[in-house]
Formats: structure tokens, C-alpha cells, sequence
């Protein structure tokens, strides 16, 4: 009776295992590429690899999409647009066959980023043509700053635009517009002009990603000093994506893992001096803490692969993507994982 009771228990320990396994699978791309972006439409989860776009349905991926040239930042409504290196492409968002708009032939260059504004409006940046919004099936050119290597907007009137110049700052409603800089005044100042990447969250802020330095500037700053450190985890460490999490936290795909940030940075007090007169306290910024990905029960590859993109969807799951595949961690697992009780806080290094 003890036997086969001992038999009965490993055979649902067993099964046990499998079900979680089973409950979280990792969906492998047809080709190793590095992802783009994680993106839906209502309940469909699509992943941008830099040629494909491949939607997730439970166990398994489905090619959609396979693309002749890089496509470096996609974006979808009643259609999918993907900004490439040969310019704008738009698709249906149900057939995923390519729409003829000749309109949006007349940006042929490279397409570094997409975004929407507060008034779902879409904005492209091409590297060296401009920046661009969409109105009624046509390109309008809103400004001639270039190089444009990123861009981003959330819930706010306008739009953030990244250069080699600085950021700007520009409104979705009239022309006006604001410059972020090494060598700004009245507040408006950043530690760097070459401005990476930008992503930015609604109700929270945005963060800025330079060459040499890491900010975040909330939706509400007017003007002030803009919290700015020089690196998370280690100085070597590279940041590959950013998502927002629950109550304003922040989880970084980093070169060294997954990067918790329990807070958003402090907005610091108005300045009438220049940024070299202000010193970052370690007030003014939250500490990063690491996850423990055991916990996350990753598949074998994200030990070898970094994780380069992610995604939080409505039930606070999180979605990773490395150069081979892609899989949904459950909101349960990620609660564990983030347990700061037992978890290690990183270092992060302010300027000063």
C-alpha cells in the first residue's frame, strides 16, 4: 500500500511540474534575430523581431510577417506600422498584407522610432529627414532636427525627440517647442546631448537614455535640475528595455539581468542655476533592486541570451524576449521574484 501510494505522489509531483512548464512555455523563433518590440491589440500578443512579426497563441508562434529590411520599432492601431530602415511600411492589423499609401512613400531613409501622442495621432522620426506626423493619410513635416535617433510620447500634449543635438520637447498642438542640453539654461539641462533611447509611460514620466548618463523626467516637471545617474547594476552595464510595472515601478532588461526599481526618481526642487550647480542626492532616485530569475522559472535559453525586450500586458504578467524566442512570466511568479525581503539591492551611481 506505502509503494503505491510512494507511485501515486511522484506521478502527481510529476505532473505538477509539467503544468507549470506547460503553463509558461518558451514560444522559439524560426530564426535568431534580436527582438524589436512586444506589442498587442486587444488580446493578441505580437512579437517584432528585427525581420518578423510573430504573433503568440498559447504554445506555439505564428509567422505573420517577414520583412527584406531591419525594422527597428513597430507600432499597431487599425494598422501595424513598422518603421524600417528603408522607411515607412504600413500593414493591415488583420491580413498583415502591405496597404498602399503612396503618401508615406516619401520617407525612404532610415526610420528610427514610432509612437503615438495623447491624441492618437502617429509621429514618425527618420533619422536624417526629420521628425513627422500623420494627419489624414499624409506626412507633415513638425521638425528638422537630425539626427533623429529616438522618440516617445505618453498621455501628455506632446512629444519627446531624441537627437544627437539634445532632446526636444515639442507640442502636438502648435509649434512650440523646448531643448534639453549640455549647455541649456533657466533648468533645462541634461549631462549629455546624445540622446539613445526614450521611453516614455502614462501617469509616470519619461526615461531619458544617453550616451553616458540615465534620466527620468516625470509627466508634471516644468523646469529643474532632471534626475540623472551615470549607470544601474555596474558602469558596464547596458540597458536593452525598460517597462513600467505597478503603483510608478520600473523593471530594466539589463546586460547583467532583470533590474527592479520599487519607485519612480523624486522630482527635485526648482533651480534657478545650471545643472553643474545641482547635485543628484541619493534622495532623488530609488535603488534598484535584482530579481531573482530563478524565480521567474525562465526557459535555459535567457542563461546564455540576455533579455532584450519586455512587456507588462493588463494582468500585470511579464512577456521577455531574448534572440530566441519569447515567454510570458505569470504575475504570481513575478510577486515572488520581486519579494524584497530577500533580494539583493544594486548599486547606483549619481552625478554629481
Amino acid at each position: 500500500m506505502f509503494n503505491k501510494l510512494k507511485v501515486i505522489f511522484s506521478l502527481l509531483t510529476i505532473g505538477t511540474a509539467i503544468g507549470t512548464f506547460a503553463e509558461n512555455p518558451f514560444l522559439k523563433f524560426g530564426t535568431s534575430e534580436k527582438p524589436v518590440k512586444i506589442i498587442n491589440l486587444g488580446k493578441k500578443v505580437f512579437i517584432v523581431t528585427e525581420h518578423h512579426i510573430y504573433e503568440s497563441q498559447k504554445d506555439r508562434l505564428i509567422s505573420r510577417y517577414q520583412s527584406d529590411v531591419k525594422i527597428n520599432d513597430a507600432l499597431i492601431d487599425t494598422s501595424l506600422w513598422l518603421g524600417t530602415e528603408k522607411g515607412l511600411v504600413e500593414l493591415s492589423s488583420s491580413s498583415f498584407q502591405q496597404k498602399t499609401n503612396a503618401n508615406i512613400k516619401v520617407l525612404k531613409g532610415n526610420i528610427t522610432a514610432l509612437c503615438k501622442d495623447s491624441l492618437q495621432q502617429l509621429w514618425v522620426a527618420a533619422q536624417w529627414e526629420g521628425t513627422f506626423v500623420l494627419k489624414k493619410d499624409s506626412l507633415f513635416k513638425k521638425m528638422e532636427v537630425v539626427p533623429n535617433l529616438s522618440m516617445s510620447a505618453n498621455n501628455e500634449p506632446y512629444v519627446w525627440i531624441g537627437s544627437s543635438v539634445g532632446l526636444y520637447k515639442l507640442s502636438i498642438t502648435d509649434d512650440q517647442w523646448l531643448r534639453y542640453a549640455e549647455e541649456g539654461y533657466s533648468g533645462y539641462e541634461l549631462p549629455d546631448n546624445i540622446i539613445e533611447q526614450l521611453y516614455s509611460f502614462k501617469n509616470s514620466g519619461t526615461w531619458v537614455i544617453m550616451a553616458d548618463h540615465i534620466g527620468f523626467i516625470p509627466n508634471h516637471h516644468v523646469e529643474g535640475h532632471v534626475p540623472a545617474f551615470n549607470f544601474i547594476g555596474t558602469a558596464d552595464n547596458v540597458i536593452h528595455d525598460i517597462a513600467a510595472y505597478a503603483h510608478h515601478s520600473f523593471l530594466f532588461a539589463t546586460t547583467t539581468g532583470l533590474i527592479f526599481l520599487p519607485t519612480e526618481p523624486e522630482d527635485p526642487h526648482h533651480h534657478d542655476g545650471g545643472y553643474t550647480e545641482v547635485h543628484a542626492t541619493p534622495k532623488s532616485l530609488p535603488v534598484g533592486i535584482e530579481v531573482d530569475m530563478d524565480k521567474l522559472q525562465l526557459n535555459a535559453s535567457f542563461k546564455k541570451n540576455e533579455i532584450q525586450s519586455l512587456w507588462v500586458d493588463a494582468q500585470n504578467n511579464l512577456w521577455v524576449a531574448n534572440v530566441e524566442g519569447i515567454q510570458k512570466v505569470r504575475h504570481k511568479l513575478m510577486k515572488k521574484a520581486l519579494d524584497t525581503k530577500h533580494e539583493q539591492q544594486v548599486h547606483t551611481q549619481h552625478v554629481h
